[in-house]
């Protein structure tokens, strides 16, 4: 049988009737397995549970990351539990829009996926810019991975935005971001902003030459010039 039938059997014999504070603890106990199985079966209790979900358990939740150290695991959590507070009650999004501060990786991965479902929809512009901004100069893979899944879908409502976006921080895209968040953009489009990102590395790194070069140039000139301050007899 598949997981989620396991889950779901499990579940409506053992937990379903608990109170929400049992089944928040056992989610939270559940989490910190080392396996992504019971990890999921804690994400599958709180998304049976998230209209019964507060802000308060919002805040409390984010300690789960200090357990969560895969995609998979992340992502689930993200979209099935987070996401859905957010389209709930928007007291909610200033508490995920600060996830993108966080050191832990996939707290801020998460700042992306869990607006991914109100970006498809058009909504919060602003805060996804916000997020964006904020993680697209981190250098870890999942987390600008997260990002340009964010701002392709975020893109199709708000192309102009994106591109914007893309031209400005067009240094700070590793390449497989960068892919994500133009994929579903025109092939024209697609193309001109992988030129514009690497014309702009090479015209950067022709800046560079120039002025080493000309550097170079007058640290020449000065070993050849007599030193004006010595006394010449």
């Amino acid at each position: 049988p598949s997981l989620k039938k396991i889950i779901n059997q499990y579940y409506n014999q053992s937990i379903k009737q608990l109170n929400i504070d049992s089944k928040l603890q056992l989610a939270n106990n559940l989490i910190q397995s080392r396996y992504f199985e019971e990890k999921e079966f804690a994400n599958q209790i709180l998304a049976k549970n998230v209209k019964s979900l507060t802000i308060e358990h919002l805040v409390s939740m984010g300690n789960m990351f200090d357990y969560i150290s895969d995609w998979g695991t992340c992502d689930s959590f993200s979209s099935k539990v987070v996401g859905e507070i957010i389209k709930a009650n928007r007291e909610a999004i200033p508490i995920v829009v600060g996830w993108k501060n966080s050191d832990n990786i996939w707290k801020q991965r998460s700042s992306c996926v869990s607006f991914l479902k109100v970006a498809k929809q058009g909504l919060e512009l602003n805060s996804v810019l916000q997020i964006c901004k904020s993680c697209v100069k981190s250098t870890e893979r999942f987390v600008q991975l997260g990002n340009g899944w964010l701002l392709r879908e975020i893109g199709v409502h708000y192309e102009n935005e994106v591109v914007d976006f893309i031209k400005k921080n067009y240094t700070s895209f590793s390449r497989e971001g960068l892919r994500y968040a133009i994929e579903k953009m025109d092939k024209n489009l697609r193309q001109s902003l992988l030129e514009y990102k690497n014309k702009k590395r090479k015209n950067t790194t022709t800046t560079k030459s120039s002025t080493h070069k000309k550097l170079k140039t007058n640290n020449t000139t000065t070993k050849t010039t007599p030193d004006t301050d010595t006394e010449v007899s």
